[in-house]
């Protein structure tokens, strides 16, 4: 029998087959201070010309707020810095990658120390660094990131005995690399890592065989070390996506991992199920049977429609199965990212309904076009930690095509950024009107969901979020203005792809 995800088709308490902006539902409207920004608040932003540097993640903690940026220059070439910033917006230190890194992700610790993790990407194995901050931004330690050596020998199945090479895709690859290889996330003073590697085949070069794994590692001595270690999808291969969304980053969404880390130390790893993952769950880990993986099969389509699947692990490291959130009803399905609350685990991203009859309500570029537009709504749903069960699913419809990069949870609810008013045909993967900022509140408590915007976007340049934090009532937001759109680059060359910062508050 399917998991309960793959039949279910839920609206998440009562709304319609939309949501946008003012909906009514049953219960009242919270009244906590998230809830009043998005009903009442101010919404500034600050957008920085090309070149500049956008924001990749952010995380605020108390005064000060910690942020992944990047840059891209008129010969295209990407770098990437870590960025302290004080209350007002002043830098108070940062840390910028040098030729031949990468700086993929960072996640804060309660001391307010970082962890970094970059790549050195001229290696051909053991890439991986893990980088420790202090709260000054002093180097504490930086250190390889090993080969697991704890992984249970049931883990393994066709996989060799040591399966990492603890490499990534190589700099220059189709594959986009926006999103990191290799995530990040705090136990306390200690670390979660999720990893996606290409498989040690001893000499046998130019493999396209991958394998992904999480670790526990303890802090201490100046050293992390391994306390456990697992295999999360065994033997597979790249997904083929062959399409491109300007900086939406769908290609990305194909292959990274995510992660979760709950208080007490569970871990949560979520990833897109292509055909190769969900058949080495099934050869290894029998967590879905093989008339599962046909059929799911059957409905992913990787730059269209992606089934997503999540893995528990306990804090000890005993794995407690993975569930798959396939929705019926979706010519289009994607998710971006992830996020855990006690027993809930979040999603977001976008998708395409079907209607009652089979078939896509297009939608008309303007008043005299034909409707050839695909009606993108954002997509958030709240699943069961233990169970896979679907317990929420909210779509959020402005008018045009809208999608989530971004997800939080917070004290009210869950907090979403990204993107709307942009346009994509239905006969190929181009976009042609360029996107506007993007932010969403869904109340925990079933109240109205709220959406605010910025006047940007509708034109020939996106403006849009990819991160988003909370602290003290306050929302910020990062992501990238006048970034390119799919043929910007064609015949006006590198220039035309760089793009500038972009910061959105709401108070």
């Amino acid at each position: 029998m399917l998991p309960r995800t793959l039949l279910m088709r839920v609206w998440v308490l009562g709304l319609a087959s939309a949501c946008s902006g003012e909906v009514e539902r049953p219960n009242p409207v919270a009244s906590g201070p998230l809830a009043r920004a998005f009903e009442s608040g101010g919404v500034a932003h600050q957008s920085s010309p090309r070149v500049g540097y956008g924001g990749l993640k952010l995380r605020m903690a108390g005064e000060r707020s910690y942020a992944l940026e990047i840059t891209r220059d008129t010969a295209a070439v990407e770098t990437r810095r870590f960025v302290a910033y004080a209350a007002q917006g002043q830098v108070l230190w940062q840390f910028t990658e040098q030729p031949q890194e990468l700086l993929m992700d960072f996640t804060v610790h309660p001391s307010g120390e970082v962890s970094l993790s970059v790549e050195h990407t001229d290696e051909v194995r053991d890439t991986f660094e893990l980088v420790r901050l202090s709260v000054d931004g002093a180097v504490l330690a930086r250190q390889r990131l090993p080969a697991p050596e704890t992984l249970p020998p049931g883990d393994l199945g066709l996989l060799p005995a040591s399966p990492f090479l603890m490499k990534a895709v190589p700099a220059g690859s189709h594959v986009g690399k926006w999103l990191p290889w290799v995530r990040l996330e705090a136990r306390g003073e200690e670390l979660a890592v999720a990893f996606l590697s290409y498989v040690d085949r001893g000499d046998e070069s130019g493999t396209q065989a991958l394998a992904s794994g999480v670790m526990a590692l303890q802090w201490s001595g100046g050293r992390y070390t391994e306390q456990w270690a697992r295999v999360v999808d065994g033997l597979h291969s790249l997904i083929q996506v062959a399409w491109q969304y300007d900086e939406f980053h769908w290609l990305d969404a194909a292959t990274q991992p995510l992660l979760a880390v709950s208080p007490e130390g569970r871990v949560i790893v979520g990833r897109a199920l292509s055909q190769g993952r969900c058949t080495a769950l099934s050869q290894t880990f029998q967590e879905l049977s093989s008339t599962e993986c046909r059929i799911l099969g059957m409905r992913n389509s990787p730059h269209r429609y992606q089934p997503f699947a999540f893995t528990s692990f306990s804090p000890e490291g005993a794995r407690e199965g993975t569930h798959v959130l396939a929705p019926e009803g979706l010519e289009e399905f994607v998710v971006f990212d992830m996020a855990l609350r006690g027993e809930e685990v979040a999603v977001a991203g976008t998708a395409v309904r079907f209607q009652e009859d089979g078939t896509v309500k297009y939608y008309a570029a303007s008043p005299s076009a034909e409707p050839i537009m695909l009606p993108y709504d954002g997509y958030v749903a709240v699943l069961d930690r233990a169970t896979g069960a679907l317990r929420s699913e909210v779509y959020v419809d402005e008018g045009r095509a809208e999608y989530f990069a971004a997800l939080r949870w917070t004290e009210e609810g869950l907090l979403a950024a990204g993107a709307a008013d942009w346009d994509r045909w239905n006969g190929g993967m181009s976009v042609s009107r360029g996107a506007g900022p993007l932010l969403a509140f869904i109340p925990g408590d079933g109240g109205a969901v709220r959406t605010r915007s910025v006047g940007l976007g509708g034109g020939a340049r996106h403006f849009h979020l990819l991160t988003v934090d909370t602290w003290d009532g306050a929302v910020v937001a990062l992501g990238v203005s006048e970034a390119p759109m799919t043929h910007s680059g064609d015949s006006a060359g590198a220039e035309q792809m760089t793009f500038g910062g972009l910061r959105v508050g709401l108070r």
